[in-house]
C-alpha cells in the first residue's frame, strides 16, 4: 500500500482516523498493523482509534 487517504475526526474529546476500505484497499490482514502505525501520537498522526468504513449486503457500509 503505497497512500491511503484518512480523514481524521474529533468528537467528545475523541479522536478517530477513518478510512473509506468499501473499495477493498486494506486488506483484514493489514488493519491491526495499520491501526498500530497510524494512532500512535508524536509518531504518526496519533488518535484513539481507527475507524473502517466496508462494503455491507444489508446497508450503504458498515
Amino acid at each position: 500500500m503505497d497512500s491511503l487517504k484518512i480523514c481524521k475526526m474529533v468528537g467528545s474529546g475523541n479522536d478517530f482516523v477513518i478510512v473509506d476500505n468499501r473499495q477493498g484497499v486494506v486488506p483484514e490482514t493489514d488493519i491491526p498493523d495499520l491501526a498500530r502505525s497510524i494512532c500512535p501520537r508524536r509518531v504518526s498522526v496519533g488518535a484513539d482509534g481507527l475507524i473502517l468504513i466496508e462494503r455491507s449486503d444489508s446497508a450503504d457500509f458498515r
